[in-house]
């Protein structure tokens, strides 16, 4: 490869990762604006690196930096829809104004301009991607009806929750008198955190179809709802395994990547004799999740498993971890019970 070429393909490269941080700046700033509520923020892609709780909200940043969301709680309102434009024309000048000064400067400006402008044009014309350019310019109706919309009742009560507030979560909840898939979740969330394992599997199971951020949330509180209700002894191991199986199997079929996500992968591959795999991938979990009550979820998962492979002082610190955010969590309690008779299955 001659060196003009390379030269041309690494600058153009290095022009492709600004326009892509340019395009990644437009939901982290509907993240801190009034009609964009949110309850968990992840910044970058892949394994978790920090976090941090900041303005009510759980922060992550992640590995590589090219991608920032907020799944599942843009607000249900027209001043939303306002704001999702507005940001997206910024973009588009921006990054017009941005290439033009590239392309302006020196004859090394041209592929840096070319590696901006395809990041615009191709959000612009992916007006079938949630969140693009296109999207958010052309796409009215589908930006106010998406499945991924909320409310201010059920934003608040993410954050109650995320806080550990169950009564505060309650009482939000309480003032929304139509649920969204998002809200139903959350109602599936707290009746989990208060050990109302068959309460929560049938909330899970009954709202509207959603997006795959809510369907795969959906699938998992109903997995997680079987492993605590099999844990307090309420569900029979012969029972639950198939149950739970076929469960997850449908998470994986919606996002075939729901293993790096879910806390009860990890407890299913402890039940079936995997216990070191289940360590791994507890631990594999903690490292992505960024919203605190999926967190502490997973703390119980992971001192499950540290437990089957006879890692008890681990597990008691896991457990910690968990009641920490939550002193009142149900399958924390269980799980210091099976604890201290050492009879966690695995």
């Amino acid at each position: 490869m001659s060196d003009p070429l390379l030269s041309f393909l690494l600058l153009y490269a290095l022009g492709y990762l600004i326009g892509l941080q340019l395009e990644q700046l437009r939901p982290l700033l509907r993240c801190l604006t009034p009609s964009g509520a949110f309850a968990a923020v992840g910044i970058g892609y892949g394994p978790r690196i920090a976090g941090f709780r900041w303005r009510g909200v759980d922060w992550v940043v992640r590995l590589a930096p090219v991608s920032v969301h907020g799944p599942g709680y843009d607000l249900r309102t027209r001043s939303y829809v306002a704001t999702v434009r507005g940001l997206a024309v910024a973009e588009v000048l921006a990054a017009a104004a941005l290439a033009r000064w590239f392309a302006d400067g020196s004859a090394s400006g041209f592929p840096l301009a070319s590696g901006v402008v395809t990041v615009a044009l191709y959000s612009l014309v992916r007006a079938d991607l949630p969140g693009s350019l296109g999207h958010s310019l052309f796409r009215r109706r589908a930006v106010l009806a998406g499945p991924h919309l909320t409310t201010r009742a059920e934003v608040a009560a993410d954050r109650a929750l995320a806080d550990g507030d169950l009564d505060r979560t309650r009482a939000e909840l309480a003032r929304e008198d139509r649920p969204t898939a998002n809200g139903i979740n959350t109602r599936a969330h707290l009746a989990l955190t208060e050990g109302a394992w068959a309460e929560a599997e049938r909330s899970a199971d009954s709202g509207p179809p959603g997006g795959v951020h809510e369907r795969i949330t959906a699938l998992t509180l109903r997995a997680v709802a079987v492993v605590g209700a099999t844990e307090a002894g309420e569900l029979s191991f012969v029972e639950s395994l198939p149950r739970l199986t076929a469960v997850l199997r449908e998470a994986t079929e919606v996002l075939p990547a729901a293993v790096r996500w879910a806390p009860p992968f990890a407890d299913l591959a402890r039940w079936e004799g995997r216990t070191e795999e289940a360590v791994k991938l507890a631990e594999a979990v903690l490292r992505r999740l960024p919203f605190q009550p999926w967190r502490a979820e997973a703390e119980c998962s992971y001192a499950a498993a540290l437990l089957a492979v006879g890692r008890r002082a681990e597990a008691v610190a896991a457990l910690g971890r968990a009641k920490a955010w939550c002193p009142s969590m149900a399958r924390v309690a269980v799980l210091e019970q099976l604890v201290e008779r050492s009879e966690v299955r695995g």
